[in-house]
């Protein structure tokens, strides 16, 4: 097997230049940080941009990390004994609870053996969109486009894709989806006979093109105005985000064994509000978001 451990490394910290150049270019105030810290097993570099014009909060991480690969993890790969990972991480939080969340992660995995072969390795990528407020249109853009960038590299899989991040992104105690979804693909349901080479076209073109049909919904919905309660309900949906990701365990191949982890705490969202102080009224535009995250929809 070739390795893509330096092709996709390379491709990170080029695209985390071209996505905070993209980003800043819809910022009138607010400046990239470059917030890395050193550590033992993984390197890497996390951008940190805070009380932008348009973005209360973004942040950015590319990380680098191999370690010993643990007995009971992947034990059906004989011979591995080596786990390496490339990921590149964006999170964006805007001011405006009209405007959607956005969060994409994308990671090259490889198992080697001791020699160094390589004995298994594949690309697993999460994409998705957490509105505060539901604008059907801007769920059947975000997903339409999903759609044809997966259909264009294989026809059968975003059906599969869209179900799969539904079914990862769950608060499990609330019985909530996190947003409006997107898609997810791991080592568990990748067409494993798929090239290698093409499934890093796919990460390429994805990547290249979706934060683009993003920013198009968030600078158009950024115009509209709002009131202090459509805030105050953003606070809110953001502490359940929080739960998500610090109180729960969601373990996929990002998730493991990894030693690095400023850019997983900066990417927590900024101003949360406990989730009983905000009164919710039946057959409300709040209570109408609930809905579609308790019953995730078909958006295409």
């Amino acid at each position: 097997m070739k390795s893509y451990k330096n092709a996709f490394s390379d491709y990170c910290n080029t695209a985390l230049n071209k996505i905070a150049s993209e980003i800043g270019n819809f910022e009138d105030r607010g400046t990239w940080q470059d917030c890395t810290a050193d550590h033992q097993r993984t390197s890497g570099r996390t951008l940190l941009l805070s009380e932008g014009s348009l973005m209360e909060k973004a942040v950015l991480d590319v990380s680098e990390f191999m370690a010993p690969l643990p007995d009971d993890l992947y034990p059906e790969i004989k011979e591995a004994t080596q786990y390496s990972s490339n990921t590149i991480t964006g999170l964006l939080f805007p001011h405006s609870p009209l405007v959607p969340s956005f969060h994409f992660t994308i990671g090259y995995f490889e198992l080697q053996a001791e020699n160094g072969e390589i004995k298994d390795h594949w690309f697993s990528g999460c994409i998705d969109m957490t509105p505060y407020y539901l604008i059907e249109e801007d769920a059947v853009s975000f997903h339409q486009f999903l759609k044809a960038c997966c259909d264009e590299f294989t026809k059968d899989r975003y059906p599969v894709w869209k179900r799969a991040c539904d079914d990862y992104l769950v608060h499990a105690e609330r019985d909530e989806r996190m947003g409006i979804g997107g898609i997810y693909f791991d080592r568990k349901n990748v067409d494993k006979d798929r090239d290698i080479q093409g499934w890093f076209d796919f990460i390429r073109e994805l990547l290249d093109q979706i934060l683009t049909t993003y920013m198009s919904i968030a600078q158009e919905r950024n115009e509209y105005m709002y009131i202090d309660q459509n805030r105050e309900w953003l606070e809110t949906r953001r502490k359940v985000v929080q739960e998500f990701y610090v109180d729960q365990s969601n373990v996929s191949s990002f998730d493991v064994l990894s030693d690095r982890i400023e850019g997983t705490k900066m990417g927590l969202p900024p101003k949360i509000r406990e989730v009983d102080r905000f009164p919710l009224m039946k057959g409300s535009v709040e209570e109408e978001l609930l809905e579609v995250l308790k019953e995730p929809r078909k958006w295409v």
